[in-house]
């Protein structure tokens, strides 16, 4: 097993679903830039319920049938990575929040 520990930092992107840029719902766009940047590692993560700015409340109940849930963007990646995408990022939002911390990880990938 090979095992790597190190400081690291974690974006997380927070949009939501029926957001668009470019014709293509934003999370989609990311997710395309931060693989074209070559980034670490990338997870994203659909929200069931949430709300932000104005206080709407978006549930995926079925009475609600939103498709405007909140999704989340979690990038792990080195500091100097993190501030070089973040700007790349901001130019593809239409609402959304972004969130730095600094992370100690730990890798495990078995062979």
């Amino acid at each position: 097993m090979h095992f790597l520990e190190e400081d690291q930092f974690v974006m997380r992107i927070y949009v939501r679903q029926g957001d668009k840029h470019n014709g293509r719902a934003v999370y989609h766009e990311i997710i395309d830039l931060l693989h074209d940047e070559n980034a670490e590692g990338v997870t994203v993560f659909r929200g069931i319920a949430g709300f932000g700015h104005g206080s709407k409340v978006r549930s995926s109940s079925l009475l609600a049938l939103s498709k405007d849930l909140p999704i989340v963007i979690e990038v792990v990646d080195n500091e100097e990575k993190i501030a070089s995408l973040k700007p790349k990022i901001e130019e593809t939002f239409v609402n959304g929040l972004i969130t730095l911390q600094k992370v100690h990880a730990a890798m495990y990938v078995r062979q």
